[in-house]
């Protein structure tokens, strides 16, 4: 997948190591959304459509990888009748997680193994005509394993079942004593991973009910967090004898940092280990490295060697030859030189394979080493970097068109904490039919407690095609339980069209218009007027920008949580999670240290010029994108950024200045350098508001909601520091002259209210009307602002005036452009929609029809 992603990034090219790539990769993505959009951006296609998914496809060097496999037909899974596939049709199999596809390569090798067996009988074990005699034959998998798991061939043994094996690793690593026999675990571990620990508890002599801790995520949630298990180890630690964790999570897909729990754990003192059953062979691991002591998985999942296949366990070098520990001893783990002399006492063989028990399946270990094989194939890096992009493609067309309607995704957001799953947990009225109907439209998954589907695309033999083919099944199944999917303004151009009535055009033209417009004047009013009482005093302005930014901000947020209440998506307990709510607290405090530099720098520029540098927005958005996030823009957004910057300095250059003001010129760049801080810290702001969005899911009124509550509480923390007067001047200065309060609150609530409009008009039209309607704002709060203050523009600076306004129109003309690309392509594509055979009464791709949908 490197071809894919490494356009979008710098410094990515073919002479890097996979590793180094892959280093890379997890640095540069933050999340799904933003890596969808820029490959689609890139490829100059609708992250929405059939057509991208195959561009994907096309790219995929891994794509030949699924011919190692044999894919199950409909007509072999689906009921005869039920199916709206064809029979011959590949089902899309999103089930590896349960157990994985069969490489086509083990028949061959069983069929061989079988074929010894009869012709050489006994013999088998010692003289193999395929060169793998029986009596080594674990020896032919330990070294690929050991590469998967990311360990050393000392450290790996291939035996018996993962439970047994479990039992097993315990005896050895579980030695309580009465001060330390606590054993921790994840809250709802797996089932068999509980009941061994439990029975190994009361093995020794101990309760479970006091000697057997677990981590619970927080209420209302479903993930635990490391900090959770951090604070548990500290204070714990002390008591707690061994931890058993999943690597990543049966039932949720989440992927716990093995490194930082075990290094954790063992600076306590405890031993650790891990079931790596949904880990081995779906994510990359350095079990070595990271110094865990032992682990033990399955293979039939994501190592595909077939149903009850063998399982296989790793002990760390630096317990190789401690042959003190206590162990239950079987000949298979004896010294190989003397496991045949009977008469010798047992001398355990170092490493894992001291541990072995009995002699392994060999028609399992061959049935192991044919995936192995495919295995070897490609490496563990490029298959995770292939699988951050399916469920990140997956994790975008779900939010993008059902957007969690009837269920919502469990998994981790961020790509990093998760593997091949995705969960999505159902309203249970929902939860039967789709999981039902799914196989009907030939998509084999899984379910867990009768409210979860495990989604589990796989990066050796699924496809990204299937992966939209799997989300329009869904589209069209909850589709008729209710649930109307859309599509999502972010990549149709910014249009719903069906809704756009002239009444709700109306509604948000007035609403940004009336309040934005007022908010301007009085945003100037506010900073550049004089103040009268009735005393006939000096005049005064208002300097007190921090008390005015406050005031705005508890103002913004009450509207905010009004509108939450009465009118939008109600905030749930649950999903504010404390590092959603650190990251908002992060952006409100750049927010709150960016305004006063905006307010600032009006004593030193006139209110024209600000708009303007406002104007200049794209490049500090710009320039933090290519500097921290390395992204590449297209050659017109060059353009459109030249023709702005260039427009605002011909402004600032060719404004007029008489010898009495000459006096005030260097204020003039005093106050440009004070704007600038102000749209560099936009920028940043911007940027963190994105990640936020596409990572937390909140609305635009929950953010606005947070993002003010938590400012004003910066501003008011700064406020009454002992060293500060300005909260107690500005009351003053009110109280002194009250028609400034006036002002402040009408200011405050156009401000907000004018939030609410556009929000608004951004879920109902999408972001390309939005900017129309701004724009023209802008461009009327100009010539409002120059007619009501007397400032006077010269042919130079409305010349700078048409440049700024020509970039932002060349923004516009290029996305309106692109929509209709876009669209051409969609109507050209129609007939060649996945599920083509659906006779519901839907569009051709088996979902609703796109006339009706957008």
């Amino acid at each position: 997948m490197w071809d894919l992603v490494a356009p979008l990034f710098k410094e990515f090219h073919e002479e890097l190591t996979d590793e180094l790539k892959y280093q890379k990769l997890k640095r540069e993505i933050k999340n799904s959304h933003d890596l969808i959009e820029r490959l689609a951006a890139k490829a100059k296609l609708d992250p929405l459509s059939v057509e991208f998914s195959k561009h994907l496809d096309e790219h995929d060097r891994l794509k030949p990888l699924r011919e190692e496999f044999s894919i199950p037909k409909s007509k072999d899974v689906v009921t005869e009748g039920t199916s709206k596939t064809k029979p011959n049709e590949e089902v899309v199999y999103f089930c590896g997680n349960s157990l994985g596809l069969m490489p086509k390569r083990v028949r061959q090798l069983l069929s061989q193994e079988l074929d010894v067996w009869a012709t050489a009988g006994v013999v088998g074990h010692f003289n193999h005509k395929f060169d793998r005699p029986w009596i080594s034959i674990d020896e032919a998998v330990v070294e690929k394993t050991a590469e998967i798991v990311g360990a050393k061939p000392i450290e790996i043994a291939i035996m018996n079942t993962l439970t047994s094996n479990l039992h097993l690793l315990m005896a050895s690593f579980y030695t309580p004593t009465k001060s330390r026999n606590k054993i921790l675990i994840e809250a709802k571990a797996f089932p068999s991973d509980q009941y061994a620990v439990e029975s190994q508890i009361k093995f020794h002599g101990y309760d479970p009910a006091t000697a057997l801790i677990k981590v619970n995520p927080p209420p209302g949630e479903y993930l635990t967090k490391l900090d959770d298990i951090l604070d548990t180890i500290e204070k714990e630690g002390n008591k707690i004898a061994l931890l058993l964790f999943s690597a990543v999570h049966y039932y949720t897909g989440q992927f716990f940092k093995i490194k930082k729990i075990t290094a954790a754990a063992q600076k306590k003192g405890i031993v650790v280990g891990f079931d790596l059953s949904h880990a081995v062979g779906n994510v990359v691991l350095r079990l070595h490295k990271w110094k865990v002591d032992f682990a033990s998985w399955c293979s039939y999942k994501y190592l595909n060697s077939g149903p009850g296949g063998i399982a296989g366990i790793f002990i760390h070098e630096k317990h190789a030859n401690d042959f003190n520990r206590p162990r239950f001893a079987g000949w298979w783990g004896s010294d190989r030189r003397s496991r045949f002399q009977m008469d010798k006492p047992f001398q355990p063989t170092p490493g894992a394979g001291g541990f072995q028990v009995s002699n392994p399946s060999v028609l399992n270990t061959v049935s192991l080493l044919g995936s192995l094989e495919v295995f070897e194939k490609t490496s563990m890096v490029q298959l995770r970097a292939k699988s951050i992009l399916l469920t990140g493609y997956l994790e975008y067309l779900l939010d993008k068109q059902l957007n969690n309607l009837g269920y919502k995704i469990i998994t981790p957001r961020d790509p990093h904490q998760r593997g091949c799953q995705i969960s999505l947990f159902f309203e249970k009225e929902k939860f039967e039919k789709v999981y039902k109907d799914l196989l009907i439209y030939g998509i084999i998954i899984d379910e867990r407690n009768s409210d979860v589907i495990r989604v589990a695309p796989n990066p050796m033999y699924n496809s990204f095609s299937e992966v939209f083919r799997f989300v329009e099944a869904l589209k069209t199944i909850m589709a008729d339980l209710g649930v109307k999917p859309f599509i999502s303004t972010a990549s149709s151009g910014g249009k719903h069209k069906g809704t756009m009535t002239f009444a709700k055009v109306a509604f948000s033209v007035i609403g940004i218009y009336s309040c934005f417009l007022t908010w301007a004047v009085l945003q100037e009013r506010v900073s550049t007027t004089p103040y009268y009482d009735n005393k006939e005093s000096k005049p005064q302005r208002f300097r007190y920008f921090i008390f005015l930014n406050m005031v705005q901000s508890i103002t913004a947020s009450f509207i905010a949580f009004l509108y939450i209440m009465f009118v939008g998506k109600k905030i749930e307990v649950g999903s504010v999670s404390s590092s959603m709510l650190f990251r908002l607290l992060q952006v409100s405090f750049f927010g709150a240290i960016g305004s006063p530099f905006g307010y600032e720098s009006l004593k030193h520029i006139d209110y024209p010029t600000l708009v303007l540098g406002k104007s200049c927005k794209l490049i500090p958005v710009m320039l933090v994108n290519i500097i921290l996030y390395q992204r590449k823009f297209p050659l017109y957004k060059y353009v459109v950024v030249t023709l702005i910057t260039l427009g605002v300095s011909c402004f600032m250059l060719l404004q007029p200045v008489s010898e009495k003001k000459k006096a005030v010129a260097s204020s003039s760049f005093y106050g440009l350098m004070l704007l600038s801080i102000n749209l560099l810290i936009d920028g940043v702001t911007n940027s963190t508001q994105d990640q936020i969005f596409h990572k937390y899911k909140v609305s635009g009124q929950q953010m606005m909601f947070f993002m003010n509550m938590f400012s004003a509480l910066l501003m008011f923390t700064w406020l009454i520091n002992p060293w500060n007067s300005e909260l107690n001047d500005a009351l003053v200065f009110c109280q002194i002259f009250p028609s400034v309060l006036k002002d402040i609150l009408l200011f405050s609530l156009c401000g907000a209210l004018g939030q609410c409009f556009i929000f608004y008009t951004l879920q109902n039209f999408g972001s390309l009307f939005l900017v129309t309607i701004t724009v023209t704002r802008k461009f009327f709060t100009i010539l409002l602002s120059i007619f009501w203050f007397n400032h006077q523009l010269n042919w130079g600076q409305w010349l700078a005036v048409g440049l700024v306004f020509s970039g932002i129109g060349l923004e516009a003309i290029v996305k309106q452009l692109d929509s209709i690309k876009l669209k051409e392509k969609k109507i050209m594509s129609d007939g060649a929609k996945p599920l083509e055979e659906n006779k519901t009464g839907r569009g051709e791709n088996g979902a609703v029809s796109r006339a009706k949908m957008e």
